[in-house]
């Protein structure tokens, strides 16, 4: 009885899967070829992967080195660096910069001039003319009187002219700063508004002129930088850039004077 229920279990099997078979693969009445066409897919459905697929989010990596080192010996022993590399990342609405400079300057072994500088900022786009933006800061100078001053702000900024051979931007926003007195070890905190503008214009296909301005408000002391630098281009990823460098605090530091100007000439790569 166990075996006739085998056999008969087997037997429907069998005969469900010829069915299912035939209604799969009709055989072709006009020619008799029962191999069966490749379907169609419908373009108007809307699962076809070819036609439904998502847009990859678009992202753009840049940036640029640029070094100077100058050295002299013999009656004055005397040797410079200026060194700073730059990076920008775009992603859809998103826009990051990265920022590093150091300056070095040294007569007869003894060192009169070191300062590192770190800034980031991520801009997030609103419109076509309007962006959002946050800013770190932090500023080692070992000459002019503070261990450090650092700072982080929020705004709002504006692309006044954006055009492909001149961009203009103006940002406004507030923040606060810390800073530490390096004689006395003294450490303050404030509130601070900030004013920062970015300007750059092709004057010809290999030369390009960038003017930079960044202004930090606070009760007690105002601190500002200025830079202007022209750009000559030698190849696609090379350029001589000469810059000149203002930086300026309004209640400078005891025996500091308030303010800095820096000269350099650099080689700059890009990549």
């Amino acid at each position: 009885m166990k075996m006739k229920l085998q056999i008969s279990a087997l037997s429907f099997l069998l005969i469900y899967s010829c069915s299912a078979l035939s209604q799969e693969q009709p055989i072709d009445e006009t020619t008799g070829n029962n191999d069966q066409k490749p379907a169609i897919a419908d373009e108007t459905v809307g699962d076809n992967p070819a036609t439904d697929q998502e847009p990859q989010p678009e992202s753009d990596f840049s940036g640029e080195g640029s070094l100077g080192w100058i050295t002299n010996s013999g009656n004055t022993d005397s040797e410079s660096l200026n060194a700073d590399i730059k990076t920008v990342l775009k992603s859809n609405r998103w826009r990051h910069d990265f920022a590093i400079t150091a300056k070095k300057v040294r007569n007869n072994n003894v060192v009169t001039a070191e300062r590192y500088l770190y800034t980031e900022k991520s801009s997030l786009s609103i419109s076509n003319r309007t962006y959002a933006f946050g800013s770190l800061r932090y500023d080692d100078d070992r000459f002019d009187g503070f261990d450090y001053q650092a700072s982080i702000t929020l705004g709002i900024g504006w692309h006044l002219v954006n055009r492909e051979q001149q961009h203009f931007d103006l940002e406004l926003g507030a923040g606060q700063r810390k800073t530490k007195l390096t004689e006395t070890g003294e450490r303050n905190d404030e509130n601070i508004s900030r004013l920062s503008q970015h300007y750059d214009v092709d004057l010809s296909e290999s030369t390009a002129l960038t003017e930079d301005l960044v202004i930090e408000s606070g009760e007690t002391n105002t601190a500002s930088e200025f830079t202007t630098a022209l750009k000559v281009a030698v190849n696609s990823n090379l350029a001589l850039k000469i810059s000149y460098n203002v930086k300026r605090n309004s209640d400078p530091a005891p025996d500091s004077v308030p303010t800095d100007r820096t000269t350099a000439v650099n080689l700059v790569f890009g990549f």
